[in-house]
């Protein structure tokens, strides 16, 4: 089975105007996906490490980030931050470099990814997907950062997305599931 979607692939990386379809076909799902509020279930794994954390966001400015022992609320360019238990009002000037950093990412997000292949339908925790698979490497708050990424999408919107990347020598994965 492996090796039909391996060798239909190929061909399609192999041409140029699969490749621009295929990359052009990414970038709309990225963008359908800022054009509607979603929900972010994210597991990252790094030296030995589990880290779970959920996310509820409306794009551009406003998101809501819970993980253990700490809470982000960003609601119009306005952040508070709760940890310990006690709630504060972050600086202006946080929450502006943070709905920009948000912003930026997805802008200059598709601009960095290469090797973009369509894999056709493909199964991932037992529905069937849209698939593609693609690499980045970029650079946030001077950390350079590589990743490959395999994204599952339904209906134009991203549904899975599993990353392999590393960061200032770190190695991890991190799944997000996105509704």
């Amino acid at each position: 089975m492996r090796f039909p979607v391996l060798a239909a692939a190929l061909l399609m990386a192999a041409t140029q105007p699969a490749l621009a379809d295929c990359k052009a076909d990414l970038a709309a799902i990225f963008a359908a996906q800022t054009s509607t509020p979603y929900r972010v279930e994210m597991t990252s794994s790094a030296n030995g490490t589990t880290t779970k954390s959920i996310a509820r966001v409306v794009f551009p400015d406003s998101f809501h980030i819970t993980t253990e022992g700490m809470e982000m609320l960003m609601v119009k360019k306005k952040a508070w931050m709760k940890a310990g238990g006690q709630w504060q009002a972050m600086p202006g000037e946080a929450a502006a470099m943070m709905s920009e950093m948000i912003s930026s990412g997805i802008n200059k997000g598709i601009e960095a990814v290469k090797d973009v292949q369509c894999l056709g339908s493909q199964s991932y925790e037992g529905e069937d997907f849209e698939a593609y698979s693609f690499s980045s490497s970029g650079e946030a708050m001077g950390i350079a950062s590589t990743a490959d990424v395999m994204l599952y999408a339904r209906g134009g919107m991203p549904a899975w997305l599993v990353v392999t990347g590393e960061a200032m020598g770190t190695k991890s994965t991190t799944v997000l599931k996105i509704t």
